[in-house]
C-alpha cells in the first residue's frame, strides 16, 4: 500500500536539503585562524609583489588577495608552495587595498589582513611617456619603451573625411624597446592617433600626430646583376632544374613561397657577397625578403647580412681589387686565393658607401619547422626591414652574408641562398 509523506516532514527535508546546499557554497570562517602577520610588499609597475613567511599548518592550501581595480572585484592565488603573490594591471599611482586571506582545504577563509600600496608607474603610461613618432616613408615610425616586456597593443588610428579617428591597424608587443612602422598611407596630410592597451583592459590617451607621409612605391622590377662589375662577389649561377630556379635573377621574379626558387651559390665558390643594380636611384626605405624554399630559413638560407649602397661605381676603384675586401670574409677564408692575413686597406668600399642597415632574423624561427602555424606565416609574409633612414639615395646594393641557418661561423664554402628580394623608397629622386 502506497503511503504518503506527511507534509510536515517533506517540509523539514527540503528545508534540510537547503541548508546542507547553503552551507557546501559558502563554507564560513576558518574559526580560530588569524591573518598573515610576516610579510613585506614590494611595488612594482603597476602592481605590487607581497612575500610572506609560510604558515606551518597542515591545513592550509593557498593564500588568497582580494582588491579592487577599475571598479571591479579581483582575486589572486598562491599555492602553499609558494611564499609570494604578484598584483598587477594598474593603470595608477593611487594607493591600493588589499585583503589578504588564507584559506584551508574546506575553502575556509581566514581573518583578513588589510594592507595597501602605492603601485610605481604603469607599463601604458611609461610606454606613452616614452613614445616617439616621426615620419617616415608611407606613413609613421612609432617607437616606446616597456621594460616588464608585458604585452601591449598600439592602436592606430586615422582622421577620416568626417574628422572620426578611426582604427587603421592593430599592432601587439613584447619587446623591452620596440619601433615600428605603420605604412600603406598616401602622401598627403594625415591625422594620425596612437593609444596604448593592456591585457587587463587599461587603455591610455591618444597621442596625435599630424604630418604628411613621405612618398614610397616598390623599386620597379626587374632588376639587375652587377656582381660581374664588383671584385669578390659570389658569381655563381647555376642553370635551373625543372622545375626548381637557381639563377641569381630569381631574386626578382616575384615568385616566393614556392620550393626551391631563388638564388643559390655552387658549394666551394668564393665569395661571400654580391651586389644588386636596381637601375635606378632611389631613397630607400625598406627592403622585403623571403626564404628560398618549403624550409624558411633553414638548410643553407641566408639569416643575417650587411647592406651597402652607392649612387653610382667609380671606375678607378673597380679596378683596385684590395679595396672591394671585406674584413670578417677575409678573416673567414671566405676568399679563395686571398690569405686569412690580408691587410685591408683604408679606406675600404665600406667607408665609402652608403651603409643602409646590419639585418638579422629574429632568433624564434630557429624552433620554426615545417607544419607550424609560424611556418606558414613566415613563408608567405616574408620578412621585412627598415633601412637607415638617413642614408642617401643609392643604386647599386651590396649584400654581405653575415650568417647561414642561424650559424655565426660560416663554413668557407660559401654555400648560401635567398628566395626574393624587394626594394621600397622614393625613386623620384634625381637621377645620375
Amino acid at each position: 500500500m502506497k503511503q504518503n509523506i506527511p507534509i510536515l516532514v517533506y517540509c523539514l527535508m527540503l528545508s534540510s536539503f537547503f541548508a546542507c546546499t547553503e552551507r557546501a557554497e559558502n563554507p564560513g570562517p576558518w574559526e580560530g585562524s588569524g591573518p598573515l602577520t610576516d610579510y613585506t610588499v614590494t611595488p612594482i609597475n603597476g602592481g605590487a609583489t607581497i612575500t610572506y613567511a609560510t604558515p606551518d599548518d597542515p591545513d592550509l592550501l593557498y593564500i588568497m588577495a582580494e582588491y579592487t581595480r577599475n571598479g571591479e572585484t579581483f582575486n589572486e592565488k598562491s599555492s602553499v608552495y609558494n611564499n609570494s603573490l604578484t598584483i598587477q594591471g594598474f593603470n595608477t599611482t593611487a594607493p591600493v587595498k588589499v585583503a589578504l586571506y588564507k584559506v584551508n582545504r574546506k575553502g575556509q577563509k581566514s581573518e583578513p589582513l588589510q594592507i595597501e600600496f602605492t603601485p610605481l608607474e604603469s607599463v601604458i603610461s611609461i610606454a606613452m611617456r616614452t613614445m616617439n613618432v616621426e615620419t617616415t616613408f608611407g606613413g609613421i615610425i612609432v617607437s616606446w619603451e616597456n621594460p616588464l616586456n608585458t604585452e601591449l597593443g598600439i592602436r592606430l588610428m586615422v582622421k577620416d573625411s568626417l574628422e572620426k579617428m578611426e582604427t587603421a591597424e592593430m599592432y601587439y608587443s613584447e619587446l623591452v624597446k620596440e619601433e615600428h612602422s605603420f605604412r600603406g598611407f598616401e602622401n598627403k596630410e594625415t591625422t594620425f592617433g596612437i593609444s596604448v592597451e593592456d591585457k587587463w583592459g587599461n587603455i591610455s590617451d591618444t597621442l596625435t600626430y599630424r604630418t604628411t607621409p613621405f612618398f614610397e612605391v616598390l623599386i620597379p622590377k626587374p632588376y639587375s646583376d652587377a656582381r660581374s662589375f664588383i671584385p669578390y662577389d659570389n658569381t655563381t649561377n647555376l642553370p635551373p632544374n625543372p622545375p626548381y630556379s637557381y639563377y641569381f635573377s630569381s631574386l626578382w621574379d616575384n615568385i616566393t613561397n614556392t620550393f626551391q626558387n631563388g638564388f643559390l651559390t655552387n658549394p666551394g665558390g668564393s665569395g661571400r657577397s654580391f651586389t644588386i643594380d636596381l637601375k635606378c636611384v632611389a631613397k630607400l626605405s625598406r627592403l622585403h625578403v623571403w626564404g628560398y624554399s618549403d624550409y624558411i630559413y633553414g638548410q643553407v638560407g641566408i639569416t643575417g647580412f650587411d647592406l651597402y649602397g652607392t649612387d653610382h661605381l667609380d671606375e678607378d676603384k673597380l679596378k683596385d681589387r684590395s679595396y672591394w675586401l671585406d674584413e670578417t670574409i677575409v678573416r673567414d677564408g671566405g676568399i679563395s686565393g686571398v690569405p686569412v692575413d690580408t691587410a685591408i686597406p683604408e679606406p675600404s668600399f665600406e667607408d665609402d658607401w652608403e651603409f643602409l642597415g646590419s639585418f638579422y632574423f629574429p632568433d624564434e624561427l630557429r624552433n620554426v619547422s615545417y607544419g607550424m602555424p609560424e611556418f606558414t606565416a613566415y613563408t608567405v609574409a616574408g620578412l621585412e626591414f627598415n633601412i637607415d633612414r638617413y642614408a642617401k639615395p643609392v643604386r647599386y646594393v651590396r649584400f654581405l652574408v653575415r650568417r647561414i641557418d642561424f650559424h655565426d661561423n660560416i663554413p668557407a664554402n660559401n654555400y648560401f641562398s635567398l628566395g626574393e628580394v624587394s626594394f621600397y623608397g622614393d625613386n623620384t629622386v634625381p637621377q645620375e
